[in-house]
């Protein structure tokens, strides 16, 4: 029988740290902290992700600042915008959330953003600091990852765990976070042969596809741990993971779900690494 394993418990936790940390700086004339989210309007998926950022930024204690990068922007105005709110000592933080429009260049706007404002991990210093082990602001995907394995005090010395998918802000991250906490990695992509036996050989899983519903019974064993990273939408256009978690009801795993999963941690991991950023300003120390 499988076991869900929830983000929601933790992702309250979190938020509520986070809150704590805001009414306190709050209190000593520190400011509120202050995201700015660089965005494309046009762009429904976006529309529907900035709606619950706004959500947990109050949970937070956080405020949010909106900025759009309309089609008719160039990469050069774009990069002015991501200039002015690096010097901007109002904003604490900053997201440079993708899809950008196509013609403003994404790399160009990230090797801009000043490091000590980069609220997911994307600049070169932090991910320099994330491969050697040292301290850095993680992409939230990936910390939320880690995160789920903690709270449900997953083992991972020694343990075969498996990443499905090698971008640059999930799979690629997860698979250095977890060999830090020396587990045996092994980095899946759409060219990886015998996928399904490399599956059912491991005993930890990261699905990150974007695949509906890919990893059902053929890829499943008992006594598995299953992490569900996938934000798709199925056939009747409801929100799904890469998991079919439905094939593995007789399965004997654990195995996050897909929506209050990873994703719920996400947001929550979001807005702690925007305190973190807003914490290092100020030199603030909080427990």
């Amino acid at each position: 029988m499988k076991r869900v394993l929830s983000g929601k418990e933790r992702a309250a936790e979190i938020h509520a740290q986070n809150y704590g940390i805001a009414m306190y700086a709050e209190e000593n004339g520190y400011g509120k902290p202050t995201v700015a989210v660089l965005y494309a309007p046009e762009d429904d998926g976006i529309k529907a992700y900035i709606r619950g950022i706004r959500k947990n930024a109050e949970k937070s204690g956080a405020d949010v600042r909106l900025i759009e990068l309309t089609e008719e922007l160039s990469t050069a105005e774009a990069v002015k915008i991501v200039k002015e709110r690096n010097e901007d000592e109002a904003v604490h933080a900053v997201l440079l959330e993708r899809p950008f429009p196509k013609n403003i260049s994404y790399e160009e706007c990230r090797k801009t953003l000043d490091p000590s404002k980069d609220a997911e991990g994307v600049t070169d210093e932090n991910i320099a600091a994330l491969y050697s082990g040292k301290e850095a602001i993680l992409p939230c995907t990936a910390e939320a990852v880690m995160e789920m394995l903690e709270t449900y005090k997953v083992p991972l010395r020694g343990k075969r765990a498996l990443v499905m998918g090698r971008s640059q802000t999930v799979g690629k991250p997860v698979a250095a976070l977890l060999t830090q906490k020396d587990a045996t990695v092994t980095l899946a992509h759409s060219k990886t042969e015998d996928l399904q036996t490399l599956a059912k050989e491991s005993s930890i899983i990261i699905a990150a596809v974007k695949r509906p519903k890919m990893v059902g019974k053929a890829y499943c064993r008992d006594h598995q741990v299953i992490i569900d990273v996938g934000t798709n939408y199925d056939e009747n256009g409801k929100l799904c993971g890469d998991v079919n978690f439905e094939e593995l009801e007789d399965l004997d795993v654990e195995v996050s779900k897909v929506p209050g999963g990873v994703g719920t941690l996400t947001t929550a991991i979001l807005f702690r690494n925007v305190m973190k950023c807003y914490r290092r300003k100020y030199g603030i120390r909080f427990e």
